[in-house]
């Protein structure tokens, strides 16, 4: 999943019965990166997960993460979803992955509305016959665009600038 979670509080648990590891865990914390994927400034998210792992690296390995959280801007609920996060992998040869959002119907502050359903999903496809060569075969999915902080354009545009004034010597 792709939040950037500073200055956080987490609790977790793993039982491991032998053959497979079960983890469940609660999350919460602000988000201030203002490079993060989904920035608002007084952001904070809370929630919920469970991971199962099973098998090891060199033969039959899944890792399946499933949960639930919330963010709010202010201390008022701007989105409510799920996330899943799954990779079965045989061995160091193939491996698929797969990233999930599905969010809760909302009105966000600025009016717009959206429906129940899936907000983003990224996946991958894997396949490394011998150590020097890998195919991947990857699909991302945005149903909204992320946010960012319009202040950092211009940051940007001046370390550009001075990489081409470097580059032009």
């Amino acid at each position: 999943m792709t939040y950037v979670t500073i200055d956080a509080s987490r609790g977790y648990g793993t039982l491991g019965l032998g053959l497979f590891s079960l983890t469940v865990g609660v999350f919460g914390g602000s988000t201030p990166d203002p490079t993060s994927w989904s920035y608002a400034p007084n952001q904070n998210i809370a929630g919920t997960f469970v991971n199962y792992e099973k098998g090891d690296f060199d033969h039959l390995r899944l890792d399946d993460t499933f949960g639930l959280a919330m963010t709010s801007i202010a201390w008022h609920i701007a989105r409510e979803f799920a996330f899943a996060e799954n990779t079965i992998s045989l061995g160091r040869t193939f491996s698929v992955y797969n990233s999930l959002q599905i969010d809760k119907a909302r009105t966000a502050l600025g009016g717009a509305s959206y429906n129940t359903g899936l907000t983003q999903s990224f996946s991958s496809l894997r396949f490394q016959p011998i150590p020097l060569l890998t195919f991947d075969l990857n699909h991302n999915y945005l149903r909204n665009l992320p946010t960012f902080d319009p202040a950092l354009i211009s940051t940007e545009a001046q370390r550009l600038e001075r990489w081409i004034d470097t580059l032009a010597g």
